[in-house]
């Protein structure tokens, strides 16, 4: 089933929610074997109050009947608006805004289960129970209604609405010591009220362990919105920019209002989200905070104003590409004349500054296709978006989308000056040519379609993470993987243990380690269908067909082969298998340093 596109951006509803699974959901992620997670916020069965779905994937083909792995109880939590994560061993961990011991909400985790049909257990393990107290100085919190976010050690962090020291909300942390959560969480901050409160969105946890995250109101009320932070290692709450809407003119014009959905990160540590209302037609806007230094700016910066035709009431979080362009959807609008009942949308960035119009990919029109994407997106290695609509579908309980070919820029590539195996033997990428052949992890020969080379400026660039080359150390995977170092860009992926990985996902600061450079020149290789070569000896990817050849400096100017729809092997990019991979990479830096 399709939507109305703009552009080449294809929709398609991949599943449709009925009365058992979890209707309204609040969007999805995937776990290591590519399947889509999701919660719905309620269902049709009895005694049943929200539940946690699962669609299937067979070699990038979705089953368009979702499978129910855990339908709340109440006891166990209900209502689990803020979706789920998946950690690095597979555990599915989440929160739901109410039930538990004391009605006022938990953390819960639901574990893998080798002996389970549907590869997880049945039942949720509750971590936390808030307990809304109302001896405030043992207040827990209450109405935990956003989905949790995980640092980088694997501490889970999320935030409650109320409750906590003086009852306007807080933001707490559920430790990772070996894999084990810890089942009382840790305050970090409680809001005071008056001057901030009600914390009302999923957090961002820089690369310094810094918390950002915003509120729905402050000031006792009188303004819409704030944005704050919380250092690390610190419980204090600083404010950094305020949102103007008032109870008395709840949208003027030009103000934001109501910011919405987890805010994102560039490399500048510039700040960029949504509100749902504010702006000069009082439909919403997407906004930036500006850093200079360790220095935000002092007010939000408005870079779109949904006007209705492009949109309206954006409520999920945004997605920030490669190239520093924004992705994100809304909930309502038109479409010229039409009734438009949402969009996919991406603001582009031009190295300089952002365009001021959203360019639409999609837009729902309502009916069995869904309407209302009031979710954030979730995006796939081929730069495909996957997301949630609150309602529509055959049942009207909300369905799962697919938006294929939006432009969203990953960066997969050869470094200058990679050796790949050819049948004379090995040569430098940026030497082959159309038509040369070159050897496969299998063992066949295999011509080559197309080379791509682009050069990027990193000093320029908006995210240079994004784009600065991951160098893999000689014999990082054991004897002669790679037999000299391996230069490729974050986002390609090496093969082993029978799957892709990206080498950003393998980054470790010592045989895996990211190189800052200024200027770096990439090339990629095409062959018939998706494959493996062996680049400096190691099993590493051909070009998938949605890495997008126009991203290139020698973009085709007619279209290649349109065979690369399957990865040669499946993708992750966290849980066991991971982690196994991970562990071998120091593992066999700890033998090299013995031996040295």
């Amino acid at each position: 089933m399709t939507g109305s596109i703009s552009q080449t951006a294809t929709l398609t509803t991949i599943a449709s929610l009925s009365s058992s699974d979890g209707i309204d959901p609040s969007g999805v992620v995937f776990n290591a074997a590519g399947d889509l997670i999701g919660t719905g916020n309620g269902t049709g069965v009895s005694g049943s109050l929200g539940a946690i779905f699962e669609i299937l994937t067979n070699n990038g083909t979705f089953n368009p009947t979702p499978q129910i792995l855990v339908t709340f109880k109440g006891s166990d939590g209900q209502n689990p608006f803020g979706g789920v994560v998946v950690d690095s061993n597979g555990n599915l961990v989440g929160t739901t805004s109410q039930g538990g011991t004391s009605s006022a909400g938990t953390v819960y985790e639901v574990a893998p289960s080798a002996t389970s049909a549907t590869g997880y257990a049945a039942d949720t393990t509750i971590l936390t129970s808030f307990n809304n107290s109302i001896t405030l100085s043992k207040n827990n919190g209450d109405l935990p209604e956003t989905g949790l976010t995980a640092d980088s050690k694997g501490n889970l962090f999320g935030t409650t609405n109320s409750g906590g020291a003086s009852g306007f909300g807080e933001v707490f942390e559920i430790t990772n010591t070996s894999g084990v959560y810890a089942t009382t969480p840790k305050i970090i901050a409680s809001f005071p009220g008056v001057a901030t409160e009600n914390p009302s969105n999923s957090l961002l946890i820089d690369s310094a362990g810094d918390i950002f995250g915003t509120t729905s109101s402050g000031s006792g009320g009188l303004i819409s919105g704030e944005i704050y932070e919380i250092g690390a290692g610190s419980s204090s709450i600083t404010v950094l920019a305020t949102f103007n809407g008032t109870t008395t003119t709840i949208n003027p014009t030009g103000a934001a209002a109501t910011p919405n959905g987890a805010m994102v990160e560039d490399s500048k540590g510039d700040l960029f989200g949504v509100t749902t209302n504010g702006g000069t037609s009082g439909l919403g806007t997407v906004f930036e905070l500006v850093r200079n230094g360790n220095v935000y700016a002092s007010a939000p910066t408005i870079l779109v104003n949904f006007n209705g035709t492009n949109g309206q009431a954006p409520k999920g979080g945004l997605l920030i590409d490669a190239l520093g362009n924004l992705f994100g959807t809304t909930s309502a609008g038109t479409s010229g004349s039409s009734a438009q009942y949402g969009s996919v949308f991406e603001l582009q960035n031009n190295g300089t500054s952002y365009a001021s119009t959203p360019l639409t990919l999609a837009s729902f029109l309502g009916g069995t296709a869904g309407f209302a994407p009031e979710s954030s997106l979730t995006v796939d290695k081929s730069g495909d978006l996957f997301g949630t609509t609150y309602y529509g579908g055959p049942t009207d309980y909300g369905t799962v989308f697919e938006v294929t070919n939006t432009g969203f820029a990953t960066t997969a590539c050869y470094r200058e000056g990679t050796m790949l195996a050819t049948p004379s033997g090995e040569r430098a990428v940026e030497t082959l040519r159309a038509g040369d052949l070159v050897i496969t992890h299998s063992g066949a020969a295999r011509p080559i379609l197309w080379i791509g080379h682009r050069t990027i400026d990193c000093r320029t660039h908006a995210s240079p993470t994004d784009v600065w080359p991951v160098r893999i150390h000689v014999d990082a995977f054991g004897e002669g993987l790679p037999v000299r170092d391996l230069f490729i860009s974050p986002d390609h992926a090496v093969f082993v243990d029978g799957v892709l990985i990206p080498a950003r996902s393998l980054v470790n600061d010592v045989n895996v380690v990211q190189m800052p450079c200024d200027v770096v020149r990439y090339f990629h290789v095409a062959t018939e269908t998706h494959d493996v070569v062996l680049a400096e000896g190691l099993p590493s990817e051909t070009l998938l067909d949605l890495d997008m050849p126009e991203r290139f400096d020698n973009a085709p100017t007619t279209p290649l082969q349109s065979g690369w729809l399957t990865p040669y092997a499946p993708v992750i990019t966290q849980g066991i298998r991971l982690e196994r991979v991970r562990n071998q990479l120091f593992a066999t830096a700890k033998q090299a340093e013995a031996v040295s």
